[in-house]
C-alpha cells in the first residue's frame, strides 16, 4: 500500500479535529491539521516546506470545495512558514524550522478560542435594556455576545432567521438561547422586513471577512442587511481576525468560492427543520411521483461594506475600512 500524501494526511487530521472538537472554528481545524501533516514529512530544504504547505493546502481547499474558512486557516498557516522562514538563524536546520513552524500553528489553536472573549468584551456595550436584537443563523460568536450581555444583567429579546436552505441554523440558536434562559424566536427569512422596525440592532457572524470589509455569511445576511439599512438599523458583524481573508469580490457572482460548506450536500432543502449537516429523509414512494422540482442550493452571500456598521474583533472595534489595514499588518 502506497504511503498516503500530505494532503490526504491534512484531510484525515481534518475530519478527525472536526469529528473531535465539533465546535472548533473552521480556520483554527485548518491550521491544526496542516500542522499535524506537516509533522509527519521528513524535509532537508526550505523549498521542500514551501512545496509541501502549498500542495497540502491545495488538497485540502479541493476537498472542502474552497471552502473559506480553510481558505482562512490556510492564509494563517502560510504566514507562519514565512515568518518563520524569514526570521530563521542562518544556517537553521530545515527540520528544526519545520518544527518550529508546526510549533506555531498548534500553539496559535490554543490561542485562537481566547479571542471569543474580547469579542464579547468589545460587543456586550452595545446591547442595552428592553432591545431586541436579531441575529442571523447560527453563530457561536453570537451567542457567546448575548450570553455575555445577559450575564451583565442585560435583558433583551432575540429573534433569529431559519436561515434556510442552510439547514436548521435559527432553531439551534433559539433552542441554544432558551436553554441559557434568554427569550428568543424563529423568524422566517421572508419576514426580515416585515418585522425590522422591531428590532434595534443586527448581529451576524461571519464565514469570513474579506480585504474590502465586507463578510462572506451563510445566505440571508446580505438580504438582513440591505433591510437593515432602510430601516436605519444598525448592522454588527462579530469575528475573530483569524477569519480574515485575502479575497476581494465585487459582488455576489464573484464570491469565488464553492456554494456549499464542508459535509453539507448541495442540494439538500427539507420541509421540516434538521441538525445543520443533516441529509434529507428519503422521499417515499408517494413523494417520488411528483413532478421534479429545481431548488434552490445557494448557501453563502457577501455582504459589502457599505452595509455594515461596525465589526467587533479581538483585534479591536473596526469599521469596515479599517479591515484592509488591519488584513495588511497581518500579512507583514
Amino acid at each position: 500500500m502506497s504511503k498516503p500524501s500530505l494532503g490526504q494526511e491534512a484531510i484525515r487530521f481534518l475530519n478527525e479535529e472536526r469529528s473531535r472538537s465539533p465546535e472548533t472554528p473552521l480556520p483554527v481545524a485548518a491550521v491544526v491539521a496542516l500542522s499535524n501533516a506537516l509533522s509527519l514529512e521528513d524535509v532537508s530544504t526550505t523549498s521542500e516546506i514551501f512545496t509541501h504547505v502549498k500542495l497540502m493546502i491545495a488538497d485540502l481547499l479541493k476537498y472542502t470545495h474552497n471552502s473559506i474558512g480553510i481558505s482562512a486557516g490556510s492564509f494563517l498557516f502560510q504566514r507562519f512558514v514565512a515568518r518563520t522562514l524569514i526570521n530563521s538563524v542562518g544556517g537553521q536546520e530545515a527540520p528544526a524550522l519545520r518544527d518550529t513552524i508546526v510549533s506555531s500553528g498548534r500553539r496559535f489553536a490554543e490561542r485562537a478560542l481566547r479571542a471569543r472573549a474580547q469579542i464579547v468584551t468589545n460587543a456586550v456595550q452595545f446591547i442595552q435594556d428592553g432591545q431586541t436584537v436579531l441575529a442571523i443563523g447560527f453563530s457561536r460568536m453570537v451567542l457567546d455576545v448575548l450570553l455575555g450581555a445577559a450575564k451583565n444583567g442585560v435583558r433583551f429579546d432575540v429573534l433569529v432567521t431559519e436561515s434556510r436552505p442552510a439547514g436548521s441554523h435559527g432553531h439551534d440558536t433559539v433552542r441554544e438561547l432558551t436553554r441559557l434562559n434568554i427569550p428568543a424566536k424563529v423568524l422566517p427569512d421572508a419576514a426580515v422586513a416585515h418585522t425590522i422596525q422591531r428590532v434595534d440592532l443586527v448581529l451576524t457572524g461571519a464565514q469570513g471577512v474579506v480585504e474590502s470589509g465586507g463578510v462572506i455569511n451563510e445566505i440571508g445576511t446580505y438580504q438582513s442587511a440591505i433591510v437593515a439599512r432602510a430601516a436605519g438599523k444598525p448592522f454588527y458583524v462579530v469575528a475573530e481576525s483569524y477569519k480574515f481573508v485575502r479575497a476581494y469580490p465585487l459582488d455576489q457572482t464573484d464570491i469565488g468560492l464553492n456554494a456549499s460548506v464542508m459535509g453539507t450536500p448541495s442540494s439538500w432543502v427539507c420541509d421540516k427543520p434538521h441538525a445543520a449537516g443533516a441529509v434529507c429523509e428519503q422521499s417515499s414512494p408517494a413523494e417520488e411521483k411528483k413532478p421534479a422540482v429545481e431548488k434552490f442550493d445557494q448557501i453563502i452571500d457577501y455582504t459589502p461594506p457599505e452595509l455594515i456598521t461596525l465589526l467587533f474583533t479581538d483585534i479591536g472595534i473596526l469599521t469596515p475600512a479599517a479591515v484592509s489595514d488591519e488584513l495588511i499588518q497581518l500579512h507583514m
